[in-house]
């Protein structure tokens, strides 16, 4: 329960972070650059680092820098609990009503 990880991945190779990680559009991999993505990716990315998001589909963590022009969907997903709940966002608003799913698996 307490092992995540984000797996960045270029066209011929990726990266690997394990432990407490988010992603936020900006690369993480040592010397892998490009250009940014969005509003203040690494502060997009600091911001996440510091949130427990709660599995009640409020999206009460979803503030700026991490909801910004271009955020078009937030998502909170938790395996041991199996549930991915997702929202659509459009111009900072919410646009789509919250998806919850789960699905037992045998």
């Amino acid at each position: 329960p307490d092992e995540t990880c984000v797996i960045e991945r270029r066209e011929e190779d990726a990266h690997v972070i394990d432990g407490a990680a988010c992603a936020a559009n900006d690369w993480q991999a040592p010397g892998w650059s490009g250009r940014p993505r969005g509003e203040d990716s690494p502060g997009r990315r600091a911001s996440l680092r510091t949130i427990t998001p709660a599995l009640d589909g409020a999206f009460a963590w979803l503030q700026a820098p991490v909801l910004n022009d271009w955020t078009r969907l937030a998502v909170i997903a938790d395996a041991a609990a199996d549930i991915v709940i997702a929202q659509g966002y459009e111009d900072r608003a919410p646009v789509t009503a919250v998806l919850r799913c789960s699905a037992a698996v045998a």
